[in-house]
């Protein structure tokens, strides 16, 4: 075995010569064949010897062999290829992506299988092709053709036809032709860009090149000396190269010139750059984007984007360059002298003489990384790795790392972490924490004499710009280094002051400190998170409290204008009745006779006691009940104080001590704020006018057993005269004043506390009185720290049927549950008649049997659920009309519209109030009794129709009436009625409801959809017509009405109108 100077490996064997080039994992294998003279003479070899010349000396068992590193190139002649004695010199060498050698030169067109071996021969006047002249000077692959440029113009190979087409390229003044072509270029707009030798570039879209042969083309666009005079020459030189934004193109006299968007030209000559010649032989452009410049007179480079030209090795290139090929980072040229390797990272040009051929040609082969190069009679081919390289590759290894300037141990730990976990030659990672981003690194080539040795490093993700050390220096050192994660690389660099190829790295991380961890981060976007999403929340909490309190203003509103219209009523009758009583008084007291003195003592006793009837009535409306309770959950301890802040006034204005107990924690009921606040209000108002001066009064809010649970309460106590025992059990009677109250002249209407219960009652709480007189009273109310839940009695079941009573409603109750059917029995069977089934059929059944006044169903049962029940019933014009109330666990939104749509009138939710459901109960059978009895005076009002029954019937005649006269008109409402009947809103509204059970503004809906039943039932107008003639505006709304009506859309209507007619003709 035997290195060269290159570095080469020459192996002998028994069996031939083996090649490893340096840097190269393969071998090339060399042995003795008998029809080459320059082959080795035997392939047993002894013994290698190379010479300071670079010359192999090869010892045999049949002699001597003489050979040299330039042995690595393989020639193949033509003669070889061929097989035939003609001879070519080649202008041009391709291989393509069909494993196809093709040569061109001075005699016509070589095609080469490297698959088979097999080669074809294309010459002018052949009948097998299409060639028109035999100097092939360029070869370019592009979709599935070969182009072929020839001193007769343009070719193109079909791969699929094997066969070649000719194609004569003009421009469109017919002046020039595509003759001597010399460059083809394609761009990405489809555009092939042709230089040719006196005629300029041709620019033609492949498109318009037919499948044909012989056919004449005109380019889309033409650069000649004439078109532009100033730029570009006519004679173009092997020479065009693109961008996506410019062409290159090489001239033999008029230098190199760019072609820039727009037609814009730029030329570089001798004169106005530094271009060593205008005869350009070559240009093209390298992997890195810098544009090579072969000329007649060296080598020239435009690198950046200044577009500087400068010339290369310009003392050893001093000749003609007829190739250039970039190559691994390097540069190898072709000259009259031979082929050079320039090599810049060492800034070193080197000449190799393989066999001392003329090479006028190139081309780089990607996939197998080959280079073929051309010459007279053959082609050399060679990997661009066999080409000799620098002795640079030298390894460098990191020999210690230092914190502090002190070397850190192996498997030491510092600050609680251990950074070197083996050798640091071995190291490919450290991790440092936050305090120890200060350090050095040293490290050594160990093939330098010591003091001799420098070396280049850098932080990569830091500084990636090379620092070279001085000699003799072997540490980098890195102070503060932000937390993150770098590469530390480092190189030697030999004593001629090149760098090695050799690149030693190591990661190098370093910790983020505690507060910029990804933990910490991670908590950050966390509370980020909460409080965006608390923000959130405040914000629609407020949203929400603001639409609750423009809804309570709202109804406050109302409540004050309904209560200033009775005080103004009553205010009206107290000054005639002011009037009655008093001169009643004085003419009793000068009348004599005692006949008329009685009468005129009843007339004022009469006279008080409506105007007292009066005050109640003043005060009820002011304070009264409403059977509408909206519950909410509210604290009331907060509820409390607020009502009693209210009283503060009237408490310093009468000198009595007020004093409030409020829980430490909220203490949260389910009540009607507004109800509640005036129930405590009366309360308080009560305990104030009761109180004398000096005195106390005691708020107080608290938990506490009342019976046998534990309840909320408030409680008001004062220290006021206090209550007789004789009326104790009497004050929560309505309109009942004591006599102790009149005698202190402290009368009033006699609802207070009557109102106060009810209140109370009604939210499922309870009042409680404690009194003695002379030393005060203490009133309490009490309520459930939650909403009242049923939960049915095992006891006292009563059996599943009982004797029906004749004078109670009878209903039907449909639930699965046996617990609960004998609870809903046992609390109501004392004012309905019940019968229970256990599902839906059976409750089917029983109401078809005997038709009941009310049915109650749950839904989910076996063999028929409640939805099919309610379905069924209401399909049935015997049960058509009897209320349905829903009794459910499965109490979500889409169920309960689904049972609506059913056709039930109440939907309610377990668990639930047994109280309400009696109420709801009791409401619904009433209603459904007064629809019954007022059916007959339905069919009377119909319109067009005239049955006068009573007075108020007249009326309602009168009504429909006006209503139909006014049909059409969409601001027809209960206010305009009123003006037109005469009758005040109120008046207008009990004599409708009366007659009908519904208040005005569903009487006059009522009336417009009956009206356009009529309309659409004499189908002459459209459902759009019919509803602006009755005086609906709104489609949407007027096809809700009418679904709402009668179960169907108008649309739907219509359609079974038609199917009746089309059934009946």
């Amino acid at each position: 075995m035997q290195y060269d100077s290159s570095g080469n490996l020459w192996i002998g064997t028994d069996d031939g010569l083996y090649i490893k080039p340096c840097g190269s994992s393969g071998f090339i294998y060399k042995k003795q064949e008998t029809d080459n003279p320059y082959s080795i003479c035997n392939n047993m070899i002894w013994s290698i010897f190379a010479d300071r010349n670079d010359n192999i000396w090869l010892g045999t068992d049949n002699g001597i062999s003489l050979t040299n590193i330039h042995t690595l190139f393989h020639f193949t002649s033509l003669k070889k290829l061929t097989g035939s004695k003609e001879g070519s010199m080649l202008f041009t060498v391709y291989r393509d992506s069909h494993n196809y050698l093709w040569l061109g030169g001075t005699n016509g067109l070589i095609k080469h299988n490297l698959t088979n071996g097999q080669t074809e021969w294309f010459k002018a006047g052949d009948p097998s092709g299409y060639l028109k002249n035999n100097k092939v000077r360029y070869l370019y692959e592009n979709e599935a053709s070969l182009w072929i440029a020839t001193d007769l113009g343009l070719h193109r190979y079909d791969y699929k036809k094997d066969k070649i087409y000719a194609y004569e390229i003009k421009e469109e003044s017919n002046l020039f032709r595509s003759s001597w072509m010399y460059a083809i270029f394609d761009d990405q707009r489809g555009n092939l860009w042709l230089g040719t030798y006196e005629g300029g570039i041709f620019v033609v879209p492949k498109a318009s090149l037919p499948a044909a042969n012989d056919q004449t083309v005109t380019a889309s666009d033409h650069f000649n000396s004439r078109t532009v005079p100033e730029a570009i020459s006519s004679n173009i030189l092997n020479s065009i190269s693109g961008t996506t934004d410019s062409v290159w193109v090489g001239t033999d006299d008029a230098g190199i010139n760019c072609i820039l968007p727009g037609k814009k030209i730029s030329q570089f000559t001798i004169r106005n750059s530094l271009l060593n010649s205008n005869f350009v032989k070559q240009v093209i452009r390298d992997s890195s984007g810098n544009i090579w410049i072969a000329t007649d007179a060296g080598l020239n480079v435009i690198a950046g984007r200044d577009r500087e030209i400068r010339p290369v090795f310009q003392k050893e290139l001093n000749e003609t360059v007829f190739f250039v090929l970039p190559v691994n980072g390097r540069i190898c040229v072709s000259t009259l002298s031979g082929l050079k390797l320039i090599d810049f990272s060492h800034g070193k040009i080197k000449n190799i003489l393989p066999d001392g051929r003329l090479y006028t040609c190139a081309y780089y082969y990607e996939p197998e990384k080959k280079i073929y190069m051309g010459t007279t009679d053959g082609y050399s081919e060679f990997l661009p790795e066999q080409l000799p390289v620098s002795r640079t590759n030298i390894p460098t290894a990191i020999s210690n790392i230092l914190l502090a300037n002190q070397p850190i141990k192996q498997g030491e730990k510092y600050d609680n972490n251990v950074i070197l976990k083996g050798r640091p030659e071995e190291q490919k990672q450290i991790t440092l924490n936050y305090n120890q981003n200060s350090f050095s690194i040293e490290f050594s080539s160990f093939l330098f004499s010591k003091g001799n040795d420098h070396y280049r490093y850098r932080l990569k993700g830091f500084d990636d710009n090379w620092q070279e050390t001085g000699k003799g220096i072997n540490r980098a050192a890195f102070i503060n280094i932000p937390f993150g994660t770098y590469t530390f690389e480092v190189t030697s660099i030999t004593d001629e002051g090149f760098p090695s190829d050799h690149v030693t790295a190591m990661e190098v991380i370093i910790r983020a400190p505690w507060y910029l961890s990804r933990g910490a981060i991670a908590v950050y976007v966390l509370i980020g998170g909460l409080i965006l999403f608390q923000l959130q929340r405040m914000v629609k909490i407020r949203q929400i409290l603001l639409l609750e309190r423009m809804e309570r203003e709202k109804t406050l509103k109302m409540a004050r204008m309904k209560t200033d219209f009775f005080t103004n009523v009553s205010h009206e009758f107290k000054t005639p009745l002011s009037l009655i009583i008093g001169q009643a008084g004085q003419m009793a007291t000068h009348e004599t006779a005692n006949d008329k003195k009685q009468k005129l003592a009843s007339i004022q006793k009469n006279a008080q006691r409506i105007h007292l009837l009066i005050n109640e009535m003043l005060y009820q409306n002011e304070n009264g009940i409403d059977d509408n309770l909206i519950f909410s959950e509210t604290c009331l301890g907060d509820l409390a104080g607020k009502t009693f802040s209210l009283f503060t006034e009237q408490l310093v204005h009468k000198n009595i001590e007020g004093r409030i107990n409020l829980p430490d924690s909220p203490l949260i009921v389910h009540v009607d704020q507004i109800k509640l606040e005036s129930a405590i209000g009366n309360l308080l108002s009560n305990a104030v006018k009761f109180t004398p001066e000096g005195g106390c009064i005691t708020l107080e809010v608290g938990v506490k057993e009342n019976g046998k649970e534990m309840q909320a309460y408030i409680s008001v106590a004062d220290t006021g005269c206090g209550i007789p025992e004789t009326d104790r059990s009497k004050v929560f009677d309505r309109f009942f004043v004591s006599s102790y109250s009149r005698s202190m002249n402290k009368d009033g209407s006699g609802i207070g506390l009557s109102l106060v219960k009810s209140i109370v009652e009604q939210q499922g709480g309870s009042v409680s009185l404690v009194s003695a007189e002379n030393e005060g009273t203490c009133v309490t109310l009490f309520f459930p720290l939650m909403k009242s839940c049923v939960h049915p009695s095992k006891n006292n079941v009563p059996p599943e049927t009982s004797e029906l009573r004749s004078n109670r409603p009878l209903v039907v109750f449909a639930e699965d549950n046996e617990e609960l059917r004998n609870f809903i029995v046992q609390s109501l069977s004392s004012q309905y008649n019940i019968l229970t089934a256990s599902n839906g059929r059976d409750a089917l059944k029983l109401i078809l049997e005997t038709p009941p006044q009310l049915v109650i169903t749950d839904i989910l049962m076996p063999q028929m659920d409640g939805r099919k029940l309610c379905l069924l019933l209401r399909d049935n014009i015997e049960t058509a009309r009897i209320p349905i109330i829903v009794l459910t666990a499965k109490n979500d939104k889409q169920t309960e519209l689904d049972m609506f749509s059913a056709g039930i009138e109440e939907f309610i939710a377990k668990p639930f109030d047994v109280a309400y459901l009696g109420a709801r109960m009791g409401q619904l059978m009433d209603k459904s009794k007064r629809m019954e009895e007022k059916r007959i005076t339905k069919e009377i009002i119909r319109p067009q129709e005239e049955m006068v029954v009573s007075q108020e019937e007249k009326q309602l005649i009168r009504f429909t009436r006006l209503i139909e006269n006014s049909l059409s008109d969409t601001d027809l409402n209960v206010g305009k009625l009123s003006r037109l009947s005469g009758f005040n809103e109120k008046q207008l509204g009990r004599i409708i409801k009366q007659c009908t059970g519904m208040n005005p503004v569903e009487y006059i809906r009522n009336i417009r959809l009956k009206k356009a039943i009529i309309y659409l039932k004499q189908q002459k107008l459209s459902i759009s017509e019919a509803l602006y003639l009755v005086g609906f505006s709104s489609p949407s709304y007027f096809t809700k009405c009418f679904k709402q009506e009668y179960k169907m859309t108008p649309k739907e209507f219509v359609e079974m109108l038609k199917k009746e007619g089309s059934d009946n003709g």
